[in-house]
């Protein structure tokens, strides 16, 4: 869990109450959010006793390298912040609009029998680059990894925040818990997978031993968002 440190600590923490007892919580993305906001006042109003407008709006700007769904995501946690310490007189701010995400035009790219050979075949000749833990894991991770998201149709998040304890191979059911919305839902596994899952989580317990997540990096956490 993210410890806060700042003047902003009670408040801060009465907030992530109240969102949490609604199940409108995410302590991976808000409570990040939420955090580099502590950290970047703590840095520039080091002697500051107090939220103030100053402190909103330098931080809610949209910065110039920022697409507008970035700095809206970016801000999101904190907008309901103010929104929550307003309400309850602690705060009286105005609170930064986020801005409108602009509007895209995606084509899914639907892959051919051919294309999906191909890329599993790559996922499964991969080349490490040394003989370090993080490489050696990459390696039996990766395929894994793909073929789980191709199977299932988890989302790469719900992958990369998968629990060990989560994988119920016997049973063939993965527990989702770190879900886009709130709700914890189930998922099989395919068959072919099976064997695939017990080979991996021996290979890959001989380097991260005890290991909390199902793809852990070498602190025994879950890979950030840069991995995939």
């Amino acid at each position: 869990m993210i410890k806060y440190c700042s003047f902003m600590k009670p408040m801060i923490e009465d907030f992530i109450k109240y969102r949490s007892a609604s199940q409108h919580w995410n302590e991976v993305s808000y409570g990040q959010n939420l955090k580099t906001f502590e950290n970047y006042c703590i840095k520039n109003f080091p002697t500051a006793t107090s939220l103030t407008q100053e402190m909103v709006d330098d931080w809610c700007t949209q910065r110039k390298t920022e697409q507008n769904i970035s700095c809206a995501t970016r801000i999101c946690v904190i907008i309901n912040f103010l929104k929550y310490t307003n309400s309850r007189n602690l705060t009286n701010l105005n609170v930064p609009e986020k801005p409108i995400p602009s509007k895209k035009i995606y084509i899914p790219h639907a892959f051919t029998e051919d294309e999906l050979k191909k890329f599993f075949y790559a996922c499964d000749n991969m080349k490490i680059k040394n003989n370090r833990k993080s490489e050696q894991s990459r390696k039996l991770e990766v395929p894994i990894f793909f073929r789980l998201l191709y199977s299932t149709g988890m989302r790469t998040t719900e992958a990369r925040l998968l629990k060990r304890k989560n994988v119920d191979i016997t049973n063939k059911i993965i527990n989702i818990e770190e879900t886009k919305g709130y709700d914890q839902h189930y998922v099989p596994i395919h068959e072919s997978l099976i064997k695939m899952l017990i080979d991996y989580d021996k290979k890959i317990d001989l380097i991260y031993p005890n290991r909390e997540y199902f793809f852990s990096n070498s602190i025994n956490g879950f890979h950030g968002r840069e991995w995939v």
